[in-house]
């Protein structure tokens, strides 16, 4: 089984650009923070391999993780917002 790296960071850009979203207009609405969620998320598309590229059986491979667990590595939302939460959390208390 091959391992992507850029799945990987593809699901932290996405999800920590989601969670930035909803943190902005939740709890603290600073532009930096707005700013800072649409670039993960331009980051997340722009590292996605297109459906032809070579890299793209990888990518989907580690998506799914073979067949090890159930679920996809796209629905382990909470794993991957972990970290920015971890650093708001320090910088907002």
């Amino acid at each position: 089984m091959n391992f992507s790296l850029s799945a990987l960071l593809a699901c932290l850009s996405f999800y920590s650009g989601l969670y930035l979203i909803y943190y902005f207009f939740a709890r603290q609405p600073q532009p930096l923070l707005l700013i800072l969620a649409i670039v993960l998320l331009i980051f997340a598309c722009w590292i996605t391999p297109y459906g032809y590229e070579r890299q793209r059986k990888s990518y989907d491979q580690t998506m799914r993780l073979g067949e090890y667990l159930c679920y996809p590595l796209i629905t382990w939302w909470r794993l991957f917002i972990w970290p920015i939460r971890a650093l708001l959390a320090w910088f907002y208390p």
